[in-house]
């Protein structure tokens, strides 16, 4: 029986810091994602519309294009709620 595939999930603070290509974390983001090259990397539709807010209200559409850019080299995927433990 094998491995399951690893998944990471990014929030939208790591999304937005790649993106727009921050100074003091994307080199370090980049590292380490590089590390995980055999994961699945993943975003949720609410981090999606999280990262997308700010270019909207500023009609940035290159920024826009480059978050769109981006999601499609992750998984988008919906919020699920956990297993219950009752």
């Amino acid at each position: 029986m094998g491995l399951a595939e690893l998944s990471i999930y990014l929030d939208s603070c790591l999304a937005i810091y790649l993106v727009e290509e921050n100074a003091s974390f994307a080199a370090k983001l980049e590292n380490a994602l590089a590390a995980n090259l055999d994961a699945k990397f993943c975003i949720s539709l609410l981090s999606e519309m999280e990262c997308l807010i700010m270019p909207l209200r500023g009609q940035n559409n290159l920024l826009i294009t480059k978050f769109e850019n981006w999601f499609r080299t992750v998984e988008v995927s919906a919020l699920k709620r956990g297993a219950k433990t009752d």
